[in-house]
């Protein structure tokens, strides 16, 4: 059976492009106003609406380059993925506010996220360290990187994942970007995500992901938070990102290192966790005897071992 397929809901997509066309709008207007600081007015005139149509052709011309390689992705995924796999395609979030991300593709399944973007550019092309190159005339000159620019999504939908699922350990550790590139040519060389030429490669690749680590209900959970995600409302966002409690740093008359915080003891040890990551050694948290708002843990570098 082919993969199960999901879509962003209509009306919520529709918010998000009425957002990103503002946004673009605000672009334009911007690079007009630039072009009337730089020059004369008489200029001006005649160069703002020749930059608009360039701007305009542009764009159109990313969104198509996108759009061919996108359909032949999908249709390749959906037959060659199994009923275990949710298929989600051309998919908006944002992450905060004006920070959009555009996802060709979200493969997700008890095995992971997979993180899917599809190019279908002609010509050659290489690629070295996430540094890609085409092939002209005179040899080869830098382009855009879709792997970069995958990269980018890749962060940011973590991002979301944490702000709208919590922090369950598949966050971390089981999302996967990837790239479906179809050209004439290329080659690629140390790249930070797998490149498949195919959508059936691309398919194998993620079947071969056999380790269940995100139940079903998870799975659902996740489809219909993406199927629904609205535009955000600043001010809420606001609320919710900002922090509800407050941090200090200190050391004793001993010189031993200690961080207080000034909240509950969900977010103290939250925090210490923060600070665990980052490769601090950690005591354990406990409550202040003076003030039960503030609780506190110690912390030490820790040692190199090697």
């Amino acid at each position: 059976m082919p993969a199960k397929l999901a879509q962003q809901d209509k009306e919520v997509r529709k918010l998000f492009y009425e957002k990103i066309n503002a946004k673009v709008q605000e672009e334009k207007n911007e690079m007009n106003e630039r072009i009337e600081k730089k020059v004369a007015p008489i200029f001006a005139k005649i160069i703002k609406p020749i930059a608009g149509v360039v701007f305009d052709v542009n764009r159109i011309k990313q969104n198509e380059k996108g759009e061919n390689g996108e359909i032949s992705a999908e249709n390749g995924l959906f037959c060659l993925l199994s009923s275990d796999h949710v298929l989600m395609s051309d998919i908006v979030l944002e992450v905060e506010p004006d920070e959009f991300i555009q996802l060709d593709h979200l493969v997700i399944s008890k095995a992971g996220i997979f993180i899917i973007e599809t190019k279908k550019w002609g010509g050659a092309y290489k690629a070295y360290r996430d540094k890609w190159y085409v092939k002209k005339d005179t040899g080869w000159e830098p382009c855009k990187s879709p792997t970069m620019q995958n990269k980018r999504h890749h962060k940011l939908l973590k991002k979301w994942m944490q702000q709208n699922i919590g922090e369950n350990a598949f966050v971390e550790n089981n999302m996967y970007p990837l790239i479906i590139f179809y050209s004439s040519w290329l080659r690629t060389n140390e790249c930070s995500m797998p490149i498949f030429e195919s959508s059936i490669n691309a398919s194998f690749h993620i079947k071969s992901f056999k380790e269940n680590v995100i139940s079903e209900e998870l799975i659902s959970e996740i489809v219909n938070k993406i199927k629904y995600a609205k535009p955000l409302n600043y001010q809420e966002w606001e609320e919710k990102t900002t922090p509800k409690y407050t941090i200090e740093e200190g050391k004793t008359r001993y010189g031993k290192s200690f961080v207080r915080v000034t909240g509950s003891m969900e977010d103290a040890v939250s925090v210490a966790d923060d600070y665990s990551r980052q490769g601090f050694k950690v005591s354990e948290v406990k409550a202040d005897k003076k003030d039960e708002q503030v609780k506190y843990f110690y912390i030490s570098k820790m040692e190199n071992t090697e």
